[in-house]
């Protein structure tokens, strides 16, 4: 599934720009709908297994020119939308006349553009009136009658003249000038209650530009018109006359008009109502087919969405599987061969010819095997692991409870050793205390009797003496 815009519409196929520049052809589907410059998701048109990519690859085209290009075509789009979009562009003039003359500009929703006065009673009503600006030609019509009426320019009995210039005269705005019609019949009936006599003239161009050279409204240059002309064909006649003869034979087809129009209004809304009726009827039913078809056509983006989703996440997630399991793969063999480095390495460093056989020939039985026995081996290489580290632990259990009771006997040896040493010691020392005791004591009583040996013989000495003194 491919994402553009399309550019050209066949009879049976649709011609696309990608986003990558390419123009592509897809079949119609009769369900949906198509239009230039949509954007859509497709298939693109394929016989078998071979698919046509049509006129030119847009990548061969600077970026400058496709945006040039792009810039040429909504210009184009916003010059074909313009004249169908003025809402500021006047559709009509209307002239309102009491004593006060007043000339609006009016566009193609009967909103008013601009108020002009044509005399300074006009420049006073204008001063007071609200804002009249984009607003429907009905409400700004009877804010100037009412802002009359304040000022006393209109009373019971009074004459008001509508007089109405069309700018365009094109087929398409016969619908606007009937809804005028009716807004200034409207205006009329509301009037008719206070006896206000209201007349409405329909004019052209050219007329209004000889009353705009004069300085005065349309509707006052066709009652100077109708004037000159009485003068010419009744001479004599009071000019007044005339005037009162055009407004009364306007008050008289207005009056006619409005009982046409109260016909025409009751069999327009007859005809209207089953308009509508059947209008409703079509219009349900082409909603019904329309949201039927869209409904449809939505699901299908939907699906399509869904699929191209679906697809971009599958291959989304198969690209990180795949590049996971490259990674992983690489990961594995870097891993296996720095352990092989490593245990090769610890090998020849540990083990003797021996081991470094074995070892050799289990490498070759292992390069011999394919993939399948990868995890085999493995097992077998984690099992041998287990199994020397489980000699190794028991090798060194062994050879810690040989230490142990090696260190313990040597211990005990030693402690016994200790224990006769400090026992001969202390019967040594007790010993020799005893016979320090007895030899202070044996030579205590040598010096006690030695004393007294002495002390016996100085005596008998003293005694001696005292004998032989005395003889």
């Amino acid at each position: 599934m491919k994402k553009g815009v399309i550019m050209e519409i066949s009879s049976k196929f649709v011609t696309v720009l990608t986003d990558e520049g390419e123009f592509l052809r897809t079949n119609k589907l009769l369900e949906q709908q198509y239009d230039i410059g949509q954007e859509i998701i497709f298939p693109p048109f394929r016989e078998g297994k071979r698919s046509y990519s049509f006129l030119l690859k847009i990548s061969r085209i600077e970026k400058w020119k496709l945006a040039l290009v792009s810039t040429i075509a909504t210009l184009l789009v916003i010059i074909s939308v313009l004249p169908f979009y003025t809402p500021n562009k006047v559709f009509a003039y209307m002239s309102i006349d009491i004593n006060p003359s007043i000339e609006l500009s009016i566009n193609n929703k009967l909103e008013v553009l601009s108020v002009t006065a044509l005399n300074t009673e006009g420049e006073r009503i204008i001063e007071n009136l609200p804002d009249w600006k984009k607003q429907d030609i009905a409400f700004v019509t009877n804010s100037i009658i009412d802002e009359s009426k304040k000022y006393g320019y209109l009373n019971e009995g009074s004459n008001l003249l509508i007089t109405t210039v069309k700018i365009h005269q094109e087929s398409t705005t016969k619908d606007i000038e009937k809804k005028l019609e009716e807004k200034i019949v409207i205006i009329s009936e509301t009037l008719v209650k206070d006896t206000i006599h209201v007349t409405s003239v329909k004019s052209d161009e050219n007329t209004r530009k000889k009353a705009e050279e004069q300085g005065i409204s349309t509707g006052k240059y066709l009652i100077e018109e109708a004037e000159n002309r009485d003068k010419e064909h009744k001479e004599g006649e009071d000019a007044k006359t005339s005037s009162n003869h055009l407004k009364n034979e306007s008050i008289i087809k207005l009056e006619n008009q409005r009982d046409d129009l109260e016909k025409k209004e009751a069999k327009d809304k007859k005809d209207k109502r089953d308009h509508e009726n059947k209008k409703d009827k079509k219009d349900k039913r082409d909603h019904e087919n329309k949201k039927d078809k869209k409904d449809k056509r939505d699901h299908e983006n939907k699906k399509d969405k869904k699929d191209k989703r679906d697809h971009e996440n599958k291959k989304d997630k198969k690209d990180k599987r795949d590049h996971e399991n490259k990674k992983d793969k690489k990961d594995k063999r870097d891993h296996e061969n720095k352990k092989d480095k490593k245990d090769k390495r610890d090998h020849e460093n540990k083990k003797d010819k021996k081991d470094k056989r074995d070892h050799e020939n289990i490498k070759n039985k292992k390069d011999k095997r394919d993939h399948e026995n990868k995890k085999d081996k493995k097992d077998k290489r984690d099992h041998e692991n287990i199994k020397n580290k489980k000699d190794k632990r028991d090798h060194e259990n062994k050879k810690d409870k040989k230490d142990k009771r090696d260190h313990e006997n040597i211990k005990d040896k030693k402690d016994k050793r200790d224990h006769e040493n400090i026992k001969d010691k202390k019967d040594k020392r007790d010993h020799e205390n005893k016979k320090d005791k007895k030899d202070k004591k044996d030579h205590e009583n040598i010096k006690v009797k030695s004393d007294h040996d002495n002390k016996k013989n100085k005596d008998d000495h003293k005694e001696l003496e005292e004998h032989i003194f005395y003889y």
